[in-house]
């Protein structure tokens, strides 16, 4: 003997609704965002000079901004009023010790720029600090602000 069934199509897409609806997301395709190109990178100059008020070097927080910039390659301190002929081997040490903070914020990143006259009679070969009131700067001092980017003349000579 054969039974019959009666079949409802209409119930038995009601009981497959919920495995349908649950497996409905992971037949979706993924949305891919669009990826925006990087922006280009740049470099920041920082005028700046002795006689200003800002002291031997310009404000930590400007420095520190623009190195904490992932878009920015190269911080330039750029001194701008480089006549500094009357300052001692001991100001030129000052000065030194002061910037080197605003390098030492990103070594790679933060470059001097520009022009460090010192005096004709002194300059930038001084043996020592000891001279303290020949102007001038100590031959390590001009080591130092050559190697960070800076030029050191003596007032008088022709810049290249």
């Amino acid at each position: 003997m054969q039974l019959k069934q009666k079949y409802s199509i209409k119930k038995s897409l009601l009981r497959l609704l919920p495995f349908v609806m649950l497996m409905a997301p992971a037949c979706k395709k993924n949305k891919v965002e669009p990826t925006l190109p990087e922006p280009e990178h740049y470099n920041v100059v920082i005028d700046w000079n002795w006689l200003d008020g800002l002291g031997l070097a310009p404000p930590m927080d400007t420095v520190k901004k623009y190195t904490s910039n992932r878009y920015i390659d190269t911080v330039f301190i750029n001194l701008t009023s480089p006549n500094s002929t009357h300052f001692l081997a001991i100001d030129f040490l000052r000065a030194r010790d002061t910037l080197q903070t605003r390098i030492d914020l990103a070594p790679q990143k933060v470059w001097g720029k520009g022009v460090v006259y010192v005096s004709s009679q002194g300059g930038a070969q001084l043996p020592n600090y000891d001279i303290s009131l020949a102007e001038g700067m100590a031959l390590v001092d001009s080591i130092w602000f050559t190697d960070h980017g800076w030029t050191v003349k003596r007032l008088g000579q022709k810049y290249k």
